[in-house]
């Protein structure tokens, strides 16, 4: 039963990871009927951006098939050292001619021991 709009999109659960840490996802395809979507072949893009800036890719890591139906995508410490905040996730699957977005999730990232986060205050007067 789908009680809200957000029950029924394609949504990641939430990612959270301290930044400059090797990290790897697994993700698993499956077709709208909930079997298993043979993906042997495909090419796989997993793109990160900040929250409400989905047009500026930060990342664009191609992810490794594992078997027909599942993929990693591997974060390397340099990848995500400087990063910390709120991000999105989508990935990008293209077999052939055809391309599909499966659906985006919140990532969370805490900064690195030992970098240093500044931000400016605008001040009027």
């Amino acid at each position: 039963m789908i009680n809200t709009i957000y029950d029924s999109l394609d949504v990641f659960c939430p990612l959270m990871f301290t930044a400059g840490i090797n990290k790897s996802l697994h993700f698993t395809a499956y077709n709208a009927d909930g079997t298993l979507w043979n993906i042997s072949g495909a090419t796989i893009h997993w793109y990160l951006c900040r929250y409400g800036e989905t047009n500026t890719k930060i990342l664009d890591i191609e992810g490794v098939l594992d078997g027909a139906n599942a993929f990693y995508v591997y974060l390397t410490p340099e990848d995500t050292l400087t990063l910390y905040g709120k991000y999105v996730q989508q990935v990008k699957i293209t077999i052939g001619d055809g391309t599909w977005r499966l659906g985006q999730g919140i990532v969370i990232v805490s900064p690195a021991f030992g970098i240093t986060i500044r931000s400016l205050v605008m001040m009027e007067g």
